[in-house]
């Protein structure tokens, strides 16, 4: 069974109103990216994998952002000279999550040398956390993340009274879709702060093409030369799975 569906069905597995997702966003030069990825395939794929293993997450993935190829949050997202990435962790629950954190912000630091240690150019950014309100899947692997971000001035009665409609409205729309793998509907747990996006909708697709297409259809006015990823009020990233761990035997 492929990683992507049996992912999804494990998060039908618990209820989806109690699932959180982080997405923690960390720069890494051209140069560096190579032995960025080696060293994550072999240190925090392995183990995220543990802690799939023993339940404790429900998945993890690193993830690329390829689209827009101009200036995010200040720095190049360019394929000549550096990219934006993301963990994405799947948790059962905030309490699951919390128990998680504290231990995977050390977990790649006890080996020698460290990740943050070595002489490769990494920045991170804080995580955020999502709570899925609603989704459906394919029976494919998701390749490619299209992530579209929205903010709402008050994020409790926008879900109230808009979540139905909009869930209902995409639901529809991604059925008429295809080479899509699935679809997630969420809202960002700690939405404190003014204007950043707040609502989130995820769209898996199996190649690019069909990711930038669907993109392309969105007609969201953004300048995206050069754009704040957390203080844009709409605006859309496709991202590229690059590791992903397996659901547990």
């Amino acid at each position: 069974m492929k990683a992507f569906l049996i992912f999804m069905c494990s998060l039908l597995s618990y209820t989806v109103q109690a699932q959180i997702v982080s997405y923690r966003m960390l720069y890494v030069e051209v140069e560096d990216q190579m032995q960025f990825e080696e060293l994550a395939r072999e240190r925090a794929q392995v183990r995220a994998q543990n802690l799939v293993d023993t339940d404790s997450i429900i998945y993890w993935g690193l993830e690329k952002f390829r689209f827009p190829q101009g200036t995010i949050s200040g720095k190049p997202n360019l394929d000549d000279q550096g990219n934006w990435y993301q963990y994405v962790m799947v948790h059962k629950n905030q309490e699951s999550y919390a128990k998680v954190e504290s231990w995977w912000q050390t977990a790649l630091e006890d080996r020698e040398p460290p990740i943050r240690k070595l002489p490769i150019q990494i920045s991170y950014k804080e995580a955020q956390l999502w709570q899925i309100q609603d989704q459906i899947f394919e029976q494919q692997n998701a390749k490619f993340s299209w992530y579209h971000f929205r903010y709402s001035d008050d994020l409790q009665e926008f879900l109230d009274n808009q979540k139905s409609f909009i869930i209902n409205a995409e639901k529809q729309k991604i059925s008429q879709q295809e080479q899509t793998a699935g679809w997630v509907f969420s809202s960002l747990i700690d939405s404190s702060n003014w204007a950043e996006p707040n609502v989130l909708t995820w769209v898996g697709f199996l190649n690019f093409p069909q990711a930038l297409y669907y993109q392309l259809n969105a007609e969201l006015d953004v300048d995206y030369d050069e754009f704040d990823i957390f203080k844009e009020f709409a605006f859309s990233v496709i991202c590229e799975k690059i590791l992903e761990t397996e659901a547990s035997k």
